[in-house]
């Protein structure tokens, strides 16, 4: 600094640590400066206490998937120890993959027997009635009679009462004639008008449509249920009760609903009109279905075999080739079909003793039961295992990034144990 005039320069400064601090602070001018910190090959400034983000000492905490600073205390995550399973080893977290599930008996329930989480899966249903745990839906009745009953005359009121043989639900819709009668005629197109507006409604629990279609006979009725009905079962069930063919035609050509074209399909007995659909050449994901329903109506084998010959569509090829049952066909296919599959979806149809050996050559065997789990080919003579398998114990064992699992499975018919063991390593 100047002493006459106060000017400062850069330079002979006196400079003065500041405590505390990572700075300097010049004696003279009192102008200040930064300095390197003191780090010591640490994460904290011995001077001044600041933290960078390097050179931490981390040190694990215990039952956590988190480490700790010694020096500073900062925290921070790491990895969770899977173990290729759905529980964290380390600090017992729960994640959506890696379970291993097991279903539970008489329910449509899976646990998994590492974190014991549970899952809904897809019922088994039988109608209205799930086949594994017992649940009820209400689609899917079968209608049979109630009590011997079909429909029940009560103080001139006429309805229908029908009781699902699966749950044994009722259902009761009630009638009454426009005139005073006693007349217990069940054929009146009154009642029809009764059933075809039952038919119209919405499907909720207490309509029972589906029983009001089958006592439909009114033709004109059927053909307003199936172009105007709710729900498409309905419509279905319709479908399945009209006659008229040039309807059902305009119904395959015409209507967007896949499932009652397909039914439309299933009544018409026109194998022209049939062989039409099947050669369509404008086949969408959904129309496939239809032209299946189509094809499997087909009685022309020689027909049939172009259409496996000849279509790119894999559901229409495998519904033409599973009506084919004309043996001479069936071994020319197995012989001269270009494609593999062909040949080999031939050649398992064909009943001829004489093919057997080639049927065998390209494993498909007459597996007959030997034992309790064992199958043997009366052709070949070759055997396997028929065991149906179970799992009964699972372990695992090692530390993070090198473990060994060990699962261990018993035929539910013979008792036969197996077990199956895996090593993993990180």
């Amino acid at each position: 600094m100047c002493e006459r005039c106060g000017e400062i320069r850069e330079e002979r400064h006196n400079w003065t640590l500041l405590e505390g601090k990572c700075r300097e602070k010049c004696s003279v001018c009192g102008e200040e400066r930064n300095i390197d910190h003191e780090w010591n090959n640490g994460c904290t400034c011995e001077r001044c206490g600041e933290i960078r983000e390097e050179r931490h000492n981390w040190t694990p905490l215990e039952g956590k998937c988190r480490e700790k600073c010694s020096v500073c205390g900062e925290e921070r995550n790491i990895d969770h120890e899977w173990n290729n399973g759905c529980t964290c080893e380390r600090c017992g977290t729960i994640r959506f993959i890696g379970h291993n599930w097991i279903l539970l008996k008489d329910k449509c329930i899976e646990k998994c027997f590492i974190c014991g989480e549970e899952r809904s899966i897809e019922h088994i249903w039988n109608g209205c009635k799930c086949k594994r745990c017992g649940a009820t839906r209400d689609v899917g009745h079968d209608w049979g009679l109630h009590l011997g009953h079909d429909w029940v005359f009560l103080n001139k009121e006429k309805g229908i009462e029908k009781l699902c043989s699966i749950c044994k639900k009722v259902v009761w819709h009630k009638y009454v004639e426009n005139q005073s009668t006693t007349n217990d005629n069940q054929t009146g197109q009154s009642f029809q008008t009764f059933l075809k507006e039952i038919a119209l409604k919405e499907s909720v629990a207490g309509v029972d449509n589906m029983a009001a279609v089958e006592k439909i006979t009114d033709q004109t009725f059927l053909k307003e249920i199936v172009l105007k009905a709710l729900d498409t079962s309905v419509r279905c069930a319709a479908v399945k009760k009209i006659t008229d063919q040039t309807f059902l035609k305009e119904l395959v050509l015409n209507t967007e609903h896949v499932i009652v074209r397909c039914a439309a399909v299933k009544k018409i007995t026109d194998q022209t009109f049939l062989k039409k659909i099947a050669l369509s050449d404008k086949i969408a994901s959904s129309d496939e279905n239809v032209i299946e329903a189509a094809v499997k109506k087909i009685t022309d084998q020689t027909f049939l075999k172009d259409l496996v010959l000849k279509t790119e569509h894999v559901i229409v090829r495998n519904a033409a080739m599973e009506k084919i049952n004309d043996q001479k066909i069936l071994k020319e296919l197995a012989s001269k079909a270009e494609k593999v599959y062909i040949r080999y979806a031939a050649l398992k149809k064909i009943t001829d003793p004489a093919y057997q050996q080639q049927k065998c050559n390209e494993d498909i065997h007459n597996w007959v039961k030997k034992g309790t789990c064992i199958l043997k080919c009366t052709a070949c003579g070759k055997e396997k295992d028929d065991h149906d398998y179970q799992k009964i114990n699972y372990e695992r064992t090692g530390i993070t990034g090198d473990f060994h699992t060990t699962i261990e499975y018993k035929c539910r018919k013979c008792a036969h144990k197996k077990i199956e063991e895996e090593w993993y390593s990180y």
